[in-house]
């Protein structure tokens, strides 16, 4: 199965689950898969969390750390690899916060025309994830998909 279709699985899921009752608890869980999310407007640069809850999510330079790989959950939230927060909208930015399964954490994953390259939205705010530069939090902004900076490639980690 290829990587498009393993995500793909994912988001369809989450979908699934906001209207769904929970799955038997005895099902096995589905292996994860675990990405980078790379921009598009600054190739090489992802999302990166530091070990603080509350800290925003930097885009940085990638480095193979644990904080670098993100695993889109079945609920719909984003949570990060290394101390396990999810990513959270909060005050126009995406911060690391316990994974709680509150709206701000939820997220809506898009494919464009393209297919590898996506749009992550927030539910509770309806706004997606825009690229600042190296080194600076990710802004939550109006949806604009015709923008690089809101645009994210997800390769495998």
């Amino acid at each position: 199965m290829t990587f498009r279709r393993a995500l793909t699985a994912v988001v369809v899921a989450a979908s699934a689950l906001s209207v769904a009752p929970a799955a038997d608890a005895r099902e096995a869980a589905a292996p994860e898969t675990v990405i980078r999310i790379d921009s598009v407007a600054e190739p090489g640069t992802v999302w990166k969390q530091s070990d603080q809850a509350g800290a925003p999510v930097i885009a940085r330079p990638f480095s193979g750390s644990a904080n670098e790989g993100w695993v889109v959950v079945d609920y719909g939230a984003i949570r990060e690899q290394g101390q396990g927060l999810c990513a959270t909208a909060e005050g126009g930015k995406v911060v690391g916060r316990a994974c709680v399964g509150v709206p701000a954490q939820r997220w809506k994953v898009s494919f464009l025309s393209s297919g590898t390259v996506v749009v992550f939205q927030n539910l509770a705010t309806a706004a997606c994830v825009e690229h600042d530069g190296a080194g600076r939090p990710l802004l939550l902004a109006n949806c604009n998909v015709n923008l690089s900076a809101q645009r994210w490639r997800v390769p495998a980690f």
